[in-house]
């Protein structure tokens, strides 16, 4: 990966098993990982979030998790806008999706 670090930290591990097991006891379940990267030149060069996404769905992936329920993005660019108007850090969102019962 061009010697960019971009492994989350342990207590991520933690989190990334956790989301791993719910999706093993719910098989409908669908995840899409949203890594948004800030530009802001105080932060210096962005870190590479299409990246980090895409490690963050290979370990899921490689718990077992099928490929196709989960979904990993990347954007380098402004995070967004807390709602008192502070500019939001680099941040991963995980949205879960869960399945819709039959009628």
């Amino acid at each position: 990966m061009g010697g960019v670090a971009v492994a989350p930290k342990a207590a991520s591990y933690y989190d990334l098993n956790q989301l791993a097991e719910r999706m093993r006891r719910e098989p409908g379940t669908t995840v899409e990982i949203r890594v948004l990267t800030d530009t802001s030149p105080a932060r210096g060069t962005p870190r590479p979030s299409p990246l980090r996404a895409e490690y963050l769905k290979a370990f899921l992936v490689a718990t077992g998790i099928d490929p196709s329920r989960v979904a990993a993005t990347g954007v380098v660019g402004p995070a967004g806008l807390s709602p008192s108007g502070e500019p939001l850090k680099a941040r991963v969102d995980v949205v879960v999706a869960e399945p819709v019962p039959a009628p």
